[in-house]
């Protein structure tokens, strides 16, 4: 029997531990009908919650890895572009070649087809440049190989002693690219008494001409300095053995003998091997950068140059003291450590980039570090293609260019056919992507949505008890006054 007493309220506190019990539940219905899940922590269900955080992981990085897959499309995309181009361009300059192996066409014609070929040869290697995704060249392959590093000091070797030059020719290269193949030797008049006007151009092994010019008015033996015409960094400094003649004519057969053009053997200016100084330690070349020969120098005003066998500078100005890497536009690096001092001149140091490699792309399209797909770009310049030093003047260069161009085309149709198979496949992955994350988004669904008809039951009932609740409560709380009646009767 249940004590009678003034002095505690049993049924008054059952009813408000029930009350509290009603407002918890329906508070965390009102949370999973305001939010959606049913499992929000790992209280109202460990398994569920520790599953549903698994797959929303994996739905987070599949998304990620979708978006990568259609980037890879888009990648494909316009390297495919660009190699269609190219093909359009190779098949131009075909049907230029087999044009002019054609007896109707004069010499004149012929020119014309040699200049329009010319052009399109160059657009080859415009258009594998210009082909970029996000400012990445993507048909001119991973960079190169940087090598045959030399200080920008050589001898002449293939020279024949003649005239004025009584022992073999030697040459001093002060400064930027000089090396190559001697192809021409000039000497005019200049209109000035004992002054004349020497040239030589030069051919180095990627065929880029630079011609280098002089004016001397000093015909005894000596040296001359040679600047080149396409940049005032380089410089070459022709040594004689003997006074030079007063006759321009002489004196131009005389180099041109000396310099083995007269009978075809051409004399070879060769760069001599040095290790790195001034503070330069490494060169590195990244993918986009055109093969090539390049200088490397600095003055002592904190400019340092790269210099392309072309003759083209590339400068950065103000160059701050210690360790750096500088970022040339046309894509090298050069890394400097803690020696570099702006003031101290970098001894210009000669080196060679090879042709880039074909590149692979690769892209994350799954969820561990193997899920993986590559694009594989081939490398289109016009030296990998081998179409450098390509010319059709003649009925025998444009035979030789019809068998090249054959070879070039099929090449880049093979190239086109190995990205179009890379980009159906791409296609099927981002498919497939687009329906995992579908169906791991219906599993995620089953083990942390709430059940919103269920929830509503769950809340009505609680509703429904707490206002039960707060009227037995009123009740309750009169049992007291009752007692009270009971002593004052």
């Amino acid at each position: 029997m249940s004590l009678v007493s003034i002095l505690s309220n049993p049924a008054a506190m059952t009813v408000q531990s029930n009350l509290g019990k009603s407002q918890g539940i329906m508070e965390k219905v009102i949370g999973h009908i305001t939010s959606g899940v049913a499992v929000d922590s790992a209280a109202a269900s460990p398994a569920a919650f520790a599953i549903a955080t698994k797959i929303k992981s994996t739905i987070g990085v599949l998304e990620q890895v979708s978006r990568n897959a259609a980037q890879a499309i888009s990648v494909a995309n316009v390297a495919a572009g660009g190699y269609t181009q190219l093909n359009n361009i190779l098949s131009k300059m075909k049907n230029l070649a087999a044009q002019v192996i054609n007896p109707a066409l004069g010499p004149n014609e012929k020119a014309f087809a040699q200049q329009e070929f010319a052009k399109l040869l160059e657009q080859v290697d415009k258009t594998a440049n210009d082909t970029k995704f996000n400012g990445v060249a993507l048909l001119k392959g991973n960079g190169g190989t940087v090598t045959s590093f030399g200080a920008v000091n050589a001898a002449v070797t293939g020279s024949t002693a003649c005239g004025s030059f009584t022992g073999n020719l030697t040459a001093t290269m002060s400064q930027g690219y000089i090396g190559g193949v001697v192809k021409d030797a000039t000497v005019t008049d200049t209109g000035v008494a004992n002054q004349y006007k020497f040239t030589i151009t030069l051919e180095s092994s990627g065929g880029v001409q630079q011609t280098f010019s002089a004016v001397s008015a000093t015909p005894a033996a000596g040296n001359v300095v040679f600047r080149s015409e396409s940049s005032d960094l380089n410089i070459l400094t022709l040594e004689t053995d003997a006074a030079i003649g007063a006759n321009a004519s002489a004196i131009q057969s005389e180099m041109r003998t000396a310099f083995g053009i007269a009978n075809g053997t051409y004399a070879t200016i060769a760069m001599e091997s040095t290790a790195f100084n001034g503070g330069v330690t490494s060169i590195n070349s990244a993918m986009g950068v055109a093969a090539g020969d390049f200088v490397l120098r600095s003055n002592t005003d904190g400019n340092v140059s790269l210099i392309e066998s072309s003759g083209r500078a590339y400068t950065i100005a103000n160059v701050a003291n210690g360790a750096q890497t500088l970022s040339f536009s046309n894509g090298l690096t050069v890394d400097l450590n803690g020696t570099f001092v702006q003031t101290t001149a970098i001894t210009p140091i000669a080196f060679h980039v090879s042709a880039g490699s074909d590149s692979t792309l690769t892209f994350q399209i799954g969820e561990t570090s193997s899920d993986t797909l590559d694009i594989d770009v081939a490398i289109a310049t016009a030296s990998a293609l081998g179409l450098s030093g390509l010319e059709i003047s003649t009925v025998t260069t444009a035979q030789t260019a019809l068998t090249t161009l054959t070879d070039a085309i099929t090449n880049v149709t093979a190239a086109l056919a190995t990205l179009g198979a890379e980009q159906s496949q791409l296609s099927f992955v981002s498919s497939n992507l687009e329906t995992i994350i579908e169906n791991l988004t219906t599993a995620l669904g089953s083990f942390q949505d709430a059940d919103i008809a269920k929830e509503m039951t769950q809340f009505t009932k609680q509703q429904v008890l707490q206002q039960a609740g707060i009227a037995m409560l009123v009740q309750a709380n009169q049992i007291p006054q009752s007692l009270l009646r009971l002593i004052q009767s």
